[in-house]
């Protein structure tokens, strides 16, 4: 079995529909649309009636990786997990994506604990 390492990026995003930043680090080759397995997304909202960020998709990003994946929207939703953090007080973070995505190791690069 391969040894896996977790890259983790955070996204600054402009509203809670904006994956502009997302898409970008997939363009730049940053980040392989493949290998993403989590996408958590802190929009301004903050869950109550009052939040006007309900009716966003949570978080939108289904929609924009389904072609780079080839797969449809609801495929990318069984694929990846998406979560949408919405309940935490307002002014506490700023909107923003946090993006998993797993990647193999070298076995070369690999560090195994060595007994005493």
């Amino acid at each position: 079995m391969p040894a896996m390492s977790i890259d983790v990026f955070r996204v600054p995003t402009r509203g809670p529909g904006d994956v502009s930043g997302l898409m970008e680090l997939i363009e730049q080759g940053h980040l392989d649309p493949s290998s993403i397995i989590a996408v958590l997304g802190k929009t301004e909202g903050n869950g109550g009636v009052n939040d006007f960020t309900r009716n966003t998709p949570s978080p939108p990003c289904a929609p924009p990786l389904a072609p780079r994946l080839g797969l449809s929207p609801k495929a990318v939703e069984a694929r990846i997990g998406l979560c949408d953090v919405r309940r935490v007080p307002k002014g506490v973070l700023s909107p923003h994506l946090t993006v998993f995505a797993r990647k193999d190791v070298a076995a070369a690069a690999v560090v195994h604990p060595t007994s005493a």
